[in-house]
């Protein structure tokens, strides 16, 4: 149950990083009108950049979840034979 709402509050806090994201990419970006490649590559970027800290900060959240041996581990054996 712990894991639950971990999981819940995690994509709680990345959704809404992420609508802040946006925002910002938004504000950055320049007037289509007047650059329209300009705004392509602004937003290309800032959308790269910021999809790569969401994976980033996530992945660090996770190591340090998997660390801590609160929730438990990953293991488990694999069998080369396919037996069972």
């Amino acid at each position: 149950m712990v894991a639950l709402v971990i999981g819940f509050v995690l994509v709680s806090l990345l959704g809404m990083a992420h609508h802040y994201g946006l925002l910002v990419v938004r504000a950055l970006k320049p007037d289509a009108d007047r650059s329209s490649q300009g705004a392509i590559v602004v937003t290309f970027l800032g959308l790269l950049a910021l999809h790569t800290l969401e994976i980033v900060a996530f992945a660090g959240v996770y190591g340090i979840l998997l660390a801590s041996d609160m929730l438990g581990e990953l293991g488990g054996g694999y069998d080369e034979t396919g037996a069972a």
